[in-house]
């Protein structure tokens, strides 16, 4: 069983901060927004 993981940012720059923080633990995520 695969986990994922969803985050929602109300702007890019919180989005940015989110994956910095994944980053620095590890995972390796991309950025996407619309």
């Amino acid at each position: 069983m695969q986990r994922a993981l969803g985050i929602i940012a109300d702007d890019f720059t919180g989005a940015l901060m989110v994956a910095g923080y994944l980053e620095s633990a590890g995972v390796h995520r991309p950025v996407l927004y619309d």
